[in-house]
């Protein structure tokens, strides 16, 4: 009987650790499983103030933050890398986009239907919108001191 129960938790364990990696985003250190570049790690907001949007790139992949045109509300989505310097957007109109440094430490987003410029921030400015205020459903939206 205890060889079974110790089996049955070998098996539960494993059960979970695959579950965890499933959902942690993207599979780390698997041969084959593209990452970005880490030249653009870190927190990115477009510098045109008419589109509130910023990625927060990193070894685990790439994620959008945005406004949601429905409510108003501060949305993620997550997009799949192809390359160190290429991302696929299954959101908006972006499809393929690939990713350099431009002069000034810009990140310029290139893609079939345009390109977006975005400057490097610290992450508590994601979905603070231009007057201070941020955007419902904020990440990293600091805490009230009171």
């Amino acid at each position: 009987m205890p060889y079974f129960i110790g089996v049955r938790l070998l098996a539960l364990g494993s059960l979970i650790s695959l579950l965890i990696g499933c959902v942690s985003g993207r599979p780390r250190d698997v041969p084959g499983v593209p990452t970005l570049a880490p030249r653009y790690y870190g927190t990115w907001q477009n510098i045109d103030p008419h589109y509130l949007n910023w990625w927060v790139i990193g070894a685990d992949g790439a994620v959008n933050y945005g406004l949601a045109s429905n409510d108003g509300k501060c949305v993620r989505d997550a997009v799949i890398v192809t390359a160190s310097n290429q991302i696929d957007v299954r959101f908006g109109n972006s499809g393929q986009a690939t990713l350099r440094l431009a002069e000034g430490d810009l990140l310029l987003f290139q893609a079939e239907r345009g390109v977006a410029l975005h400057k490097r921030v610290d992450a508590s400015s994601v979905c603070r919108k231009p007057d201070g205020t941020y955007l419902d459903g904020a990440p990293y939206k600091p805490q009230s001191t009171r």
